[in-house]
């Protein structure tokens, strides 16, 4: 059997793929959907249940483009680095002549450049602005930080799959100070712009990206990004935003700091990061950046994200005046620890793991791992390390690039080496603290019973800025295995910023498939998902006993302005079926504990119990012959169906879904005044029941119904057609208006049968209905006194309330307003045309 495939994500910019490590989610069918929503919304609530426990936050998003040093012809994505580190890679190279001369700055004198070595990224200059909207005199104006925290936004966004143009999205980022006149004095058109500082960089990705949410620029030094994570955390639990995008990009080509950093002696004059080791001596400036998605775990759990972690916690503070601004400071450092794990549940000592900032300074490494080690309070050994020693430190992007590590780090349980370590610093207490750093792949064990694992990860900026967080492995919840047949054809959506890149994207798509075609299913999933936030989209059906693929042309698919309402529409007879809601029954407890109370409401009035004596919904039945072959009584109809809809009702609220109005069709008015709040579930049921024992009187005219594909011009003639091959005077009359082309006839059997046959003939859909009973049509009126005598009790027994939502009536097709007569109002419908439908309905966007 051919292994799950890593889903790889499309790197829309430049349409070639980076390689994710994602969880494959199939493509489902409602009901999976539907108990895959049932089973998140009880792990929420097991989320909820303890009140002392601040709200976790999952990272469902990351785009990375790191470091690889010379031997690599590429930057690093998310995956590649992780690889990176396993291999015990290292990204040091000589600083690059794109950058600046270091032969004309290189020296030890004050003014001077101490180091000749960093690490740097490929290509900086490469962006399209195409794929943005973004014009050329506006590229021209953006800081290259700018740029590349629009592109890395952009792509953790579409990592994420969520839809977020337009929407409460919250934007926190971190950027090196670098104008662009700055960048290139010769460009004319940079010269007076403001687009450089960083101030602008939060706002330039909301403008292209359009987030409405808020948009905070950080400036920390190098615990920026965590900062920025630290707002954005808060933002969420606040109710702020539904989701942000937190994201840092560190440059290095101002000749001007590595000056001031040199001058400061705070640069490794190797060009190497040590950390941990003996011969530390300064750090090695890097390049880099990272962005992350993050929304609120029981809202990503209900979404069905894929989660990286869980930010349980994230603390922040500063040193003050309690020493230089440039020396770490422990007990500020710890404190920063202990705020972050405020209000978790969680304790310093059942940590998995620690990940130092260790950035291979003299007093940084020793000051930081001494704290930790005593802090965290661990009888046996406890594992740190840090991604410094292979590509150096990223300054404003570094947390996050540990943080990215972490996310590997759980979803393989494996740690990665520290490298760069020759001899361990002896100004670290190793055995006192029981301190362990790996220098060889190792395991990643979880000390909680939840198999989670939990690591801290510390930050701390050179002016005085610290900041700690908590993450936890994520979470582990049951999906429904996929019910549906894998042999079926499969919908496959992708998209593009541009015609051009759909096209390239559905491209890629299709060899991805060509490759993997046992997973067309989950990479549809995933495609899917990232397709919604595209303005151009293309399509192709996947059939696996046809291995050709046909793309449509990419469409314009222009955004919603607002959400499209949620509307119940509750069924008369026709779709009843002896299988009916037997799945639900069996797996969903809400529903069947609804169904069973209904049922115990239908023995109380008529004597016997509906599921044992007819096999509904249970696989117990006294009776079932009688439903499997033929036209149901229409006293089984009825209730049954209500019931059915009432129990959905009541399922679909249970994970949230409620509804903006609802409709009641036909015999679907009775569980719609339940949905609208109208009545309560047993009074509901008590009207059924009473309509069904009233409509048996109607069973022996010898009528039906039928169901046509026409509108009612078409439906008038055919009726007229029919009648005039009769020589009695028989009843045949529209029944329903359902759509501009779907009517119901309903009348006599001998006409209905006729009519079918002539729409038929004229290239019509046309079909008998499974009843027997011929409603609305003046058939019914031999029910209607029996019908009102029924009501008339069970409204004496219950009673009613004001609808809780918009109710709209299918006597007239609009919106029911005033008082409800309800015995009236349900009496109506048993002579009277039903209209589903009309253009009230359609102006106030409902159909």
């Amino acid at each position: 059997m051919e292994s799950p495939v890593r889903v790889p994500h499309v790197d829309v910019a430049f349409g070639d793929y980076q390689e994710i490590n994602k969880l494959s989610l199939p493509t489902i069918s409602v009901f999976d959907y539907l108990l895959r929503l049932y089973n998140v919304t009880l792990y929420s609530m097991a989320l909820k249940s303890d009140s002392n426990t601040l709200p976790a936050v999952a990272i469902v998003g990351i785009s990375t483009e790191l470091p690889g040093g010379q031997e690599l012809p590429e930057n690093l994505g998310y995956s590649a680095f992780f690889q990176f580190l396993l291999d015990k890679r290292q990204s040091y190279e000589n600083i690059p002549l794109e950058r600046f001369d270091i032969d004309a700055w290189y020296g030890k004198k004050n003014g001077s450049i101490v180091t000749k070595k960093g690490s740097f990224l490929k290509s900086i200059a490469l962006f399209d602005p195409v794929e943005f909207g973004i014009t050329s005199r506006d590229v021209a104006t953006m800081a290259v930080s700018t740029r590349k925290l629009v592109e890395h936004s952009f792509l953790a966004l579409l990592d994420a799959g969520i839809d977020y143009r337009g929407q409460n999205v919250g934007c926190f980022m971190s950027s090196t100070m670098e104008t662009a006149y700055a960048a290139d004095p010769t460009n004319a058109e940079s010269a007076g712009s403001l687009a450089g500082y960083p101030y602008a960089a939060a706002n330039k990705v909301s403008y292209h990206l359009d987030l409405r949410g808020p948009t905070i620029p950080t400036t920390t030094a190098c615990s920026s990004t965590a900062t920025a994570l630290y707002l954005a955390v808060q933002a969420l639990r606040a109710g702020d935003c539904e989701a942000a995008v937190v994201g840092g990009c560190q440059l290095n080509y101002t000749v001007e700091d590595w000056v001031q950093y040199s001058n400061g002696k705070i640069l490794s004059p190797d060009g190497e990061c040590k950390p941990f080791d003996a011969s530390a001596d300064g750090f090695s400036r890097s390049e880099g950046v990272a962005v992350l998605v993050v929304k609120l775990l029981d809202r990503a759990i209900s979404d069905g994200d894929h989660i990286y972690a869980s930010i349980l916690g994230v603390g922040i503070n500063s040193t003050g005046s309690a020493a230089p601004v440039s020396a770490p400071v422990a007990d500020a450092q710890a404190d920063a620890m202990r705020r972050a794990f405020a209000g978790t549940g969680r304790e310093p000592s059942e940590v998995d793991f620690v990940e130092l900032h260790a950035t291979g300074t003299a007093a940084g490494d020793p000051t930081e791992a001494n704290w930790v080690g005593k802090a965290f309070q661990r009888d046996d050994v406890l594992p740190v390390g840090s991604v410094k020693g292979n590509i150096g430190h990223l300054e404003i992007a570094s947390f996050f690039a540990s943080v990215s590590k972490i996310c590997s780090m759980f979803e393989t349980k494996i740690i990665p080496p520290t490298v760069g370590i020759r001899t361990l610093n002896p100004l670290i207490e190793w055995k006192k603290y029981r301190l362990d750093v790996p220098t060889s792949v190792s395991h990643l064990s979880a000390r909680s019973s939840s198999g989670r694992p939990l690591i801290s990860i510390n930050s701390s900026g050179i002016g005085g800025a610290n900041a700690h967080a908590v993450l936890e492995g994520p979470p582990s919840y049951v999906l429904p295995k996929d019910s549906s047949t894998d042999d079926g054809p499969t919908l496959l959506v992708t998209g593009g910023l541009s015609p051009r890149s759909a096209s390239a994207n559905a491209d890629s798509l299709s060899a991805l498939i060509k490759n993997h075609p046992s997973q067309a299913r989950a990479i549809s999933t995933v495609h899917g998902r990232q397709a919604r936030q595209m303005t151009w989209r293309t399509y192709a059906i996947h059939n696996p006993k046809d291995s050709t693929l046909s793309f449509s042309p990419p469409t314009l698919c222009p955004r919603q302005s607002s959400r499209s309402p949620i509307i119940f529409v509750f069924s008369g007879q026709g779709p009843q079926h002896i299988n009916m809601g037997r799945e639900l029954f069996n797996v969903f407890p809400v529903f069947r504990d609804s169904v069973l109370r209904m049922d115990a409401i239908y023995e109380s009035v008529v004597g016997h119990s509906l599921i044992h004596h007819t096999g509904l919904f249970t696989d117990r039945a006294e009776n079932v012959s009688s439903l499997k072959s033929g036209v149901w009584p229409i006293s089984v109809i009825i209730p049954s169906l209500a019931i059915l809809q009432m129990a959905l009702v009541d399922l679909l609220r249970s994970v949230g879904i409620v509804p903006d109005a609802v409709f009641g069709h036909s015999a679907g008015e009775t569980p719609m005044l339940y949905g609208a709040g109208l009545a309560s579930q047993e009074m509901a049921l008590k009207l059924a029941i009473a309509r069904g024992r009233a409509f048996t009187l109607a069973e022996d005219v010898d009528g039906c119904m039928a169901a046509m594909s026409c509108n009612s011009t078409q439906a008038e003639k055919i009726i007229q057609s029919a009648r005039q091959d009769s020589s009695a005077t028989p009843v045949l009359e529209i029944a329903c208006f359902n759509g501009p082309d779907a009517v119901t006839i309903s009348g006599h059997r001998v006409l209905v049968e006729r009519a079918v046959d002539i729409a038929r003939s004229e290239g019509i859909f046309a079909t008998k209905l499974r009843s027997s009973v011929p409603v609305h049509s003046t058939l019914m009126e031999v029910c209607h006194d029996e019908f009102q005598d029924f009501v008339s009790q069970v409204f004496e027994e219950h009673p009613t309330a004001a609808p809780s939502l918009p109710v709209y009536s299918t006597v007239t097709g609009t919106r029911q307003t005033g008082s409800f007569h309800i015995p009236v109002f349900l009496g109506e419908y048993q002579t009277t045309c039903v209209v589903l439908f009309d253009r009230s309905t359609r102006e106030e966007g409902l159909s």
